[in-house]
């Protein structure tokens, strides 16, 4: 699991979740969610004991451990099943809950709290399946009350759910700067644009960032509803100049990209300045990202903030600062010092208050503040 949101309308969690692709909604205070209660204590750590016969735990002398983690309050939650996964193609279905597809047994742990279908999700997990790997984060967006997700692993669009219906749209970004009209299948992991974040502005626009592409990807909410959101185009293309293909007369076999000059008639993309630099070390590509888009917010002004500066609202240009991110990290050497582009940012968020830039700095294990003085 990567996103998480919470429904104010619906008094409902929200989970991002892999493998297959899904949402799953519940509510938290509903009696027939599974759940184990304990008060915490950070005062302490407890430790795994050597024994006589074994180890124990220092805070339940009767649990055996082979470290720390065993002893931790949530290892007692039982994961085993006695359900079995009933054979199918290209899926199995579990023997406690025929209508949850599974791989294995193990897939099979807890499907019976998963609702059926048709059932609402007061007292059971509700899975919307995606037709996707892994969405990253996700949102609601409260004009509606609309889900938004953004296709990481291998993706290139931002998508909606709409939990009335279960009706899910996926909306295309183009493919990251610089991409060549072919290239090998093996190449795939550069010619997607990884979309990461993804935010609600006050007006009911949506924003995401693309992660390997380093831009915004902002949806106009105006077109929502829209079926030309659902493709790239371009005037004087055809629809198959605009969707790529399959070359498999090529060994490996290429991939025919979209044309660059396809794009979401109901998006619009904006490319992080000194972004991307040329390269000459990986053909048929001729330029590689210098960093990577991760995690954004909004200030009131509706400027949208990133790691390395804010996207003003009014004008539309990037304002770049040192990055927040990457100041002084501890995780490079003497061999391998940092420069501008050092850092990856594990989140941002904005203290609407006092105007605040809260960033973690994932390289050095740092939270850092970028605080206005006068």
């Amino acid at each position: 699991m990567i996103g998480v949101a919470w429904d104010d309308g619906r008094h409902r969690i929200w989970v991002a979740q892999t493998n297959p692709g899904r949402l799953t909604s519940f509510d938290p205070d509903n009696p027939g969610i599974p759940r184990e209660e304990f008060a915490w204590d950070f005062s302490s750590l407890p430790t795994c004991d050597p024994g006589g016969s074994g180890s124990f735990c220092s805070n339940d002398p009767a649990r055996g451990c082979a470290s720390f983690f065993d002893c931790m309050p949530n290892v007692t939650f039982d994961f085993t099943t006695s359900a079995t996964c009933m054979p199918g193609n290209p899926r199995g279905t579990c023997s406690n809950a025929s209508y949850h597809s599974c791989v294995s047994a193990d897939d099979c742990v807890l499907a019976d709290t998963i609702c059926p279908p048709g059932v609402d999700d007061g007292g059971c997990y509700h899975d919307y399946l995606l037709g996707i790997y892994e969405p990253a984060h996700i949102v609601v967006r409260p004009q509606d009350g609309s889900l938004w997700f953004a296709n990481y692993y291998l993706g290139n669009e931002i998508g909606r759910l709409d939990p009335a219906t279960g009706e899910v749209r996926h909306f295309p970004t183009t493919a990251p700067p610089f991409t060549p009209p072919r290239a090998s299948i093996t190449a795939l992991v550069k010619l997607v644009s990884w979309p990461w974040d993804i935010k609600v502005t006050s007006t009911g626009d949506v924003a995401g960032t693309e992660f390997y592409g380093n831009r915004i990807a902002w949806f106009h909410a105006s077109r929502v509803g829209d079926p030309a959101c659902e493709a790239l185009s371009a005037p004087g293309l055809t629809a198959e100049q605009c969707t790529g293909a399959i070359d498999n007369s090529t060994s490996p076999p290429t991939l025919v990209l979209p044309d660059s000059r396809c794009t979401n008639p109901c998006m619009t993309e904006y490319l992080v300045p000194g972004a991307w630099e040329p390269t000459t070390s990986m053909p048929p590509f001729t330029h590689m990202a210098v960093q990577y888009l991760l995690t954004i917010d909004f200030d009131q002004r509706r400027n949208t903030w990133f790691d390395q500066g804010y996207l003003d609202a009014a004008r539309r240009r990037f304002t770049l600062l040192p990055p927040l991110l990457g100041l002084y990290p501890t995780s490079f050497t003497a061999a391998n010092p940092p420069d501008l582009n050092s850092g990856i940012g594990g989140g941002l968020v904005i203290d609407r208050s006092r105007g605040d830039i809260w960033a973690v700095d994932y390289s050095g294990r740092r939270l850092n503040r970028l605080h206005k003085t006068s």
